[in-house]
């Protein structure tokens, strides 16, 4: 209602807001949201022009102050392929007033529109310190390719050289060109998470909570395989320019060598967070590359679902995984891992303990291991790899 807009007006310490629009087709009036003028924070859930949202337009042109901006728009769009969605209808204002909001964090959820290149102007990329990009552009799915490519034809020449993070689950040259332009990125996510099944137009929109994404249909081996070539791509652009990176989670795609990784944890000395997939896993191998990786205390090895390697660590129990981990991890090339990750699998290591005299060494010293115990995702909620690695916002 404008009057619950109105009395927001007038709370000048508010400075942010969230909004999730009705997901029923229910015709009522159409309200045109004024001005915040010390409006920091915005995000808006579930947006879908036939469900009657409220104008967030004038809001966006005249909140001066606007520095995280998050919009998520109903998967239904791009589950059918809809084109009803103008980013004239949220940006032309900004466009008239030739106003660009300078934002320092940008978050775009189901976008499904064309790009004519205007929306470049009404954000600034100089001040850009996190971009989010989920099931937007290059998903790969026929029915939305035309639309997705209009956004590779017309992106800006402008890059964010202040950035600091960014996550998609989508991988082009696009990025790849846009990472060797520029220094000092400290995390990337490559989203590894699985889309669910095609929404129906008609099916319930995900909770603020958890607003997933729709599906895009299997990419084809031809689509694989690019996304495998852009691996060395990736890496030689995180080498040469993002010495300073911190978090890195890759894709599961990219089953990488020990050399590779030992390769990578040299030229970024700072990562504290690594999500991989190693061509050989075993512990042993591990043990090799973590001296070049002083301060890395979560360490999360990538596994595709389905593969063989998945189904032999399903295959093995709980408990004999960590009493492997156990007998290697307690030694001093560990001693600052905390994390441990295999597939669907996380483990947290505890102290270095001494298994007693029954299970002692042939020359009678006692044998160490380290405690080891299976916890559950929800324990590595802050953990950034594995937090990240999901559609939610």
């Amino acid at each position: 209602m404008q009057t619950i807009y109105q009395s927001l007006t007038s709370r000048l310490s508010l400075v942010s807001l969230t909004l999730r629009f009705p997901s029923r087709r229910t015709p009522r009036p159409t309200v045109i949201i004024p001005t915040l003028q010390n409006l920091r924070s915005l995000t808006v859930y579930d947006i879908d022009p036939l469900c009657y949202p409220d104008d967030i337009s004038l809001l966006l042109a005249t909140s001066k102050e606007l520095e995280d901006l998050k919009l998520h728009w109903s998967p239904r769009m791009r589950d059918i392929g809809e084109e009803s969605v103008s980013m004239m209808t949220y940006f032309g204002r900004c466009l008239t007033a030739r106003h660009t909001i300078q934002l320092k964090r940008l978050a775009l959820f189901n976008l499904y529109t064309r790009n004519s290149g205007d929306f470049n102007a009404c954000v600034g990329h100089e001040g850009l310190r996190e971009v989010t990009l989920i099931n937007c552009v290059g998903s790969g799915d026929p029915m939305t390719v035309f639309l997705d490519e209009t956004w590779r034809m017309n992106q800006p020449s402008d890059i964010p050289k202040k950035l600091k993070m960014m996550r998609s689950d989508t991988l082009d040259r696009a990025n790849v060109s846009m990472l060797a332009r520029f220094e000092g990125l400290e995390r990337i996510y490559l989203v590894n998470a699985k889309r669910n099944s095609r929404s129906k137009s008609n099916s319930v929109v995900a909770t603020p909570a958890t607003p997933s994404p729709s599906s895009s249909s299997s990419p084809t081996n031809c689509l694989q395989q690019e996304v495998i070539s852009l691996a060395s791509d990736y890496l030689a652009a995180i080498q040469s320019h993002h010495r300073t990176m911190r978090h890195l989670l890759l894709s599961d795609q990219w089953i990488l060598s020990r050399d590779v990784v030992q390769r990578l944890l040299q030229s970024c000395p700072k990562l504290e967070q690594l999500g991989v997939a190693i061509a050989v896993p075993e512990l042993s191998s591990i043990r090799e590359i973590m001296p070049f990786a002083p301060h890395l205390f979560a360490l999360r090895i990538l596994v595709r679902p389905s593969s063989e390697l998945w189904e032999e660590i399903e295959s093995m129990d709980d408990e004999m995984h960590a009493f492997v981990i156990s007998q290697e991890l307690w030694k001093p090339e560990y001693k600052n891992l905390k994390w441990l990750g295999m597939a669907d699998l996380v483990f947290e290591l505890g102290t270095v303990v001494s298994m007693g005299k029954k299970r002692a060494k042939p020359d009678g010293e006692p044998r160490p291991m380290r405690i080891v115990k299976q916890v559950p995702r929800e324990m590595v909620k802050d953990i950034e790899i594995w937090s990240m690695d999901s559609f939610d916002m």
